[in-house]
């Protein structure tokens, strides 16, 4: 057994393979409950801010900038 094994393989990556792909693993989500975790970041940042939890708002409005983030980075599907 002196002769090493050796497979090889080519694939081609298209635009179309791509596309496929994509088409198959990608769920998009509807546009109220895409946004439901940004609500949420967004009302408990303004609640820790309103009722002064913390004794500073950096909290607050950590929250409140990561459901901007958060709403920005949703592309909805229609």
């Amino acid at each position: 057994m002196s002769k090493d094994f050796s497979v090889t393989t080519e694939y081609t990556l298209d635009k179309t393979f791509f596309a496929e792909c994509y088409d198959q693993t990608s769920h998009p989500v509807k546009f109220p409950k895409a946004y439901l975790k940004g609500i949420l970041f967004l009302l408990f940042g303004v609640v820790l801010l309103r009722l002064e939890l913390l004794p500073n708002g950096y909290v607050g409005w950590f929250f409140i900038v990561l459901s901007i983030i958060e709403g920005l980075s949703i592309g909805v599907v229609d």
